[in-house]
């Protein structure tokens, strides 16, 4: 499937990259290898209960670096900065997270906005898909920086 064929309510693809902002206070990379993520990490805005808000890596195309700048320029994130790092994970993977408690598994949403072209929310959510994610996120995912930004 290609990015065209994703529309604005569809669930991505399970080879398709989501990103999610973590501000520095909420991740820290391990002596050995690897990196852990705390669960609030995963909490988003206002209203965390509704979903959990994440950007499209693959909306942009294939290249990590050009995407994180374009997703950085124009996303409604408040605060990215240099100190803060990007979780990658696989829209596959996640979906193959069951949460017990609430019966039901994960899955990524392509849900744009006119301000943040590439936004994603993983649904549902809630306590423990946060703890959930952050586990997942240590075990399957990958931290990336945040690329250089115009005001730095």
């Amino acid at each position: 499937m290609t990015r065209s064929e994703v529309r604005p309510g569809d669930a991505l693809p399970d080879d398709e990259q989501i990103v999610r902002y973590c501000r520095r206070g909420s991740w820290r990379r391990l002596r050995a290898e690897g990196f852990r993520v705390k669960a609030r990490a995963f909490r988003s805005g206002r209203h965390p209960e509704a979903a959990i808000s994440v950007n499209w890596l693959g909306h942009f195309g294939e290249d990590d670096q050009v995407a994180l700048q374009r997703i950085c320029e124009t996303t409604t994130y408040q605060g990215i900065d240099q100190n803060g790092k990007f979780v990658k994970l696989s829209s596959g993977d996640i979906r193959k997270i069951y949460i017990e408690s609430l019966h039901t598994n994960l899955n990524a949403y392509f849900t744009p906005s006119h301000s943040n072209v590439s936004h994603a929310e993983i649904r549902p959510s809630g306590d423990a898909v946060f703890v959930a994610l952050a586990a997942h996120a240590e075990r399957y995912g990958s931290l990336l920086d945040v690329p250089p930004l115009e005001d730095s």
